[in-house]
Parts: C-alpha cells; structure tokens; sequence
C-alpha cells in the first residue's frame, strides 16, 4: 500500500492512499526525514518506508501541472 503524506496535525500524520481514504500514522513511526508530499510504503509486514522515486515522479507531475496553469 502506498500513502501521500498530507501534513502533519500534532503527533499525527494525515496520510492520503490513492482511493483517498485517510489516514493517521503517529509520527513517531515515520522513517526518519519523512515530510509532506512524501510517498510512504508499508510492507506487508508493516513496515514504513519512503518511496523516492514515486515521490519524485508524483513531484514532477505536480510542477507540470501547475506549469501549465500558471503560464
């Protein structure tokens, strides 16, 4: 499962799944340096960690878009 870290809400992450259910993740259990805008994976064993690629990739989208908007 992949989540979108959405923002932070006091020890909370919201995080965002492609189907736009929410979710809230205690920060504590983020890898370290997570931040919004970020791509979380979770294993099957439930582990966390960021997708760098997707993350990027999804970044990239975001700026076309917003180029094409703006200009």
């Amino acid at each position: 499962m992949m989540l979108s870290i959405d923002r932070f809400e006091d020890i909370y992450a919201i995080c965002e799944s492609d189907d736009q259910k929410l979710f809230a993740i205690e920060i504590s259990e983020l890898p370290v340096g997570a931040k919004p805008g970020d791509i979380i994976c979770i294993s099957g064993d439930g582990r966390l960690s960021i997708d760098k690629k997707e993350t990027a990739k999804r970044k990239e989208r975001i700026k076309s878009l917003q180029d094409k908007l703006f200009k």
